[in-house]
């Protein structure tokens, strides 16, 4: 009996040990993992070496956050970013062995930052900043307050979208990978103003020929603010006069003080007010000089829309002689243009005038290549006119601007107010 408890002792002692040694977890190790960075529902793949073939029991965590565990297979496991992940280093866990990566998963947060323009009208175009999208457009979609839009291109922080024709003022949403994130604010779709309006035909807010006016003209401080004494110019109008092609209104602008007179012209047809573009881009004139015909006329007053583009110059690129070099120069400047709130009356020049108050905001980038020295610089002006029947534009205001760079050419338009102070009828 007692040889018999022996021999089942020896066979007990040599089972246990067995399974100890079957129980040893190997040690692993995590070698790379793809993608690098990712959005919430992503899939992961992580390579590692002599990764344990037990999917129930291994732990996938990030900062602590569980990835869900797809499957581990030939020393690749593969995961889920969970809601809520944040960027940190990738750990693996299996009955208490552990890996950590040496390279960190960034999260990226899918979301909309803005639009630009917040405001719009059917057909306009749409820039929507946000982290988290993708290049392929197809695989986006884009709702303004419920309607599907035209996605004309995408990449990982922006998509352009056309303003579908049935939408109404409300929040934009953008889905893709089966999630969906809304605007923090609406986007305003504006209407058409209407074309029975009685001031709908814009050609009644061209000066009336026979007037002559007065203007003050004020320079801003840096908070514009009005500063100093303003001087005077004296304006009179020709019209009927042939310039770019089309009859025009010919406003002549003489400083008092100095004698100069300055030029502009100004036409209508249908319900846009036009001007000659190379005054209004407030681009120097070295540079609008090469422009061509690319902006003769551009429009100032459009009575069908509350926002519209002036002019797009994108991308040219020409010569001009500098300091007795040939200097190449890359060009791009857009307008863009909004009514401000409804028409209404302002006392002006002491009469009681009905003006429409349009916002204009210009950008440009400029750069100028001699032998291998670029001087770049980039600026952002905003000006706001004022549109008076029978008067034309009876004020201007040119606020500050933002400029990068070196600073190129000059001629931007100095701060400042020039607004109407005496009528002669």
């Amino acid at each position: 009996m007692t040889k018999l408890r022996l021999i089942l002792l020896l066979f007990a002692i040599i089972f246990l040990a067995s399974c100890n040694e079957d129980d040893e977890i190997q040690e692993f190790t995590i070698i790379s993992f793809t993608p690098k960075s990712a959005l919430e529902g992503d899939k992961i793949t992580v390579i590692g070496k002599d990764f344990p073939n037990d999917k129930r029991n291994t732990l996938v965590t990030v900062n602590g956050l569980e990835f869900a565990v797809e499957s581990i297979n030939n020393d690749t496991l593969v995961c889920f970013v969970p809601k809520n992940a944040q960027s940190g280093q990738i750990r693996v866990v299996y009955k208490g062995n552990d890996a950590i990566s040496t390279e960190t998963l960034s999260i990226e947060k899918f979301e909309i930052i803005d639009f630009i323009p917040n405001v719009g009208f059917e057909g306009d175009v749409v820039s929507i900043s946000g982290n988290g999208f993708t290049t392929e457009k197809n695989d986006l979609n884009v709702k303004f307050n419920g309607v599907d839009a035209v996605i004309l291109q995408s990449n990982i922080n922006t998509i352009l979208v056309k303003i579908p024709p049935t939408a109404t003022t409300g929040r934009v949403t953008v889905s893709y990978n089966n999630t969906t994130i809304t605007s923090a604010y609406d986007f305003k779709i504006v209407e058409k103003i209407d074309k029975e309006d009685p001031k709908g035909n814009a050609e009644v807010y061209l000066p009336v020929v026979t007037n002559s006016l007065l203007f003050q003209n004020w320079e801003y401080d840096e908070e514009d603010k009005r500063t100093g004494f303003p001087e005077l110019d004296s304006t009179w109008f020709q019209g009927n006069m042939n310039h770019n092609g089309f009859p025009s209104t010919k406003v002549n602008i003489k400083n008092i003080s100095t004698n100069e007179i300055e030029e502009r012209f100004y036409r209508a047809s249908g319900n846009q007010y036009y001007a000659d573009g190379k005054l209004e881009t407030q681009l120097p004139e070295l540079f609008s000089d090469q422009l061509g015909n690319d902006i003769d006329w551009v429009v100032l007053l459009d009575l069908d829309r509350t926002s519209w583009q002036v002019y797009n110059i994108d991308g040219i690129s020409f010569q001009i002689p500098l300091q007795g070099q040939t200097a190449n120069v890359e060009l791009s400047s857009t307008g863009n243009a909004k009514i401000i709130g409804q028409p209404r009356m302002e006392t002006i020049a002491g009469k009681e005038l009905e003006i429409i108050e349009v916002e204009y905001t210009f950008v440009t980038d400029i750069t100028i290549r001699i032998g291998f020295f670029p001087l770049s610089q980039g600026s952002e002006t905003k000006s706001r006119y004022w549109f008076a029947k029978g008067y034309g534009i009876v004020k201007e205001i040119f606020y500050n601007g933002e400029e990068t760079g070196t600073p190129i050419g000059g001629d931007f338009s100095t701060p400042g107010e020039r607004v109407l102070f005496k009528i002669n009828e």
